[in-house]
């Protein structure tokens, strides 16, 4: 599956949140409106804004635009929640241990301090998480990515902590787990990402910004995390 480059477009916005975890009953005689969670709570979403500012830029999201088939064709949308994650999650560019590099100016890379295991198996739509840390600490609010084996790739917000008693913690999570997990699988808190689709009411949002004496295209556009259709028998 793709890998839609979010980042090239130089986005405004973007942020991922949570839709449709309730739903209202209407409004009651005392004015209260009452809400209940169904199915297996919220999913993902994103918005935001690319400004065009090169021909070529123009033409790259064209390409992606026809790829994105106006929302039928799913891709995995990056997070763009890098000012959130945890100390020690992003990975080291370093060079040789006398300070050089490459022939070519680059570094490598390797893993963060950072890691974070599961701690026991968990089911599809389980709503908590165990887990080992070490090399850092967690926050409620941060986002983990996991790679699930029919899913695909998939994410979660942590929205509580608990210590256990053997040193490890107990997250609650949202959305639900979309699919199983085993213990020692190691969470991805340095690239969260998402399988998505373009929603269609954004999908042709081209607009022009003025600037003077120039003008580009500004594109706003909007993902939702995308599920397969249930095989029906007839």
């Amino acid at each position: 599956m793709d890998r839609f480059p979010l980042p090239e477009f130089m986005p405004t916005g973007f942020l991922p949140r949570l839709e449709g975890s309730a739903q209202a009953a209407g409004r009651t005689a005392s004015g209260l409106m009452p809400a209940a969670s169904f199915s297996a709570g919220p999913y993902w979403s994103v918005e935001g804004t690319f400004s065009l500012r090169t021909d070529a830029l123009q033409l790259f999201w064209q390409a992606w635009e026809g790829r994105l088939d106006g929302g039928a064709t799913p891709v995995i949308v990056p997070f763009l929640v890098s000012r959130y994650r945890p100390a020690g999650a992003a990975p080291i560019l370093t060079g040789f241990s006398d300070g050089t590099r490459w022939s070519d100016g680059t570094r490598w890379s390797q893993p963060g301090a950072l890691t974070v295991t599961v701690a026991g198996d968990a089911v599809l739509g389980a709503a908590v998480v165990d887990v080992v840390v070490s090399g850092g600490s967690l926050t409620p609010g941060q986002v983990f990515g996991i790679d699930h084996a029919v899913e695909g790739k998939r994410s979660y917000r942590i929205i509580r902590q608990q210590a256990l008693d053997d040193g490890g913690s107990r997250l609650t999570i949202r959305p639900l787990l979309r699919g199983d997990i085993a213990s020692g699988l190691a969470l991805n808190f340095n690239d969260p990402a998402c399988v998505m689709t373009l929603a269609a009411s954004q999908a042709r949002d081209f607009a022009f910004e003025d600037r003077g004496d120039r003008a580009w295209p500004q594109v706003r556009a909007a993902f939702i995390e995308h599920f397969d259709a249930p095989d029906l028998e007839v």
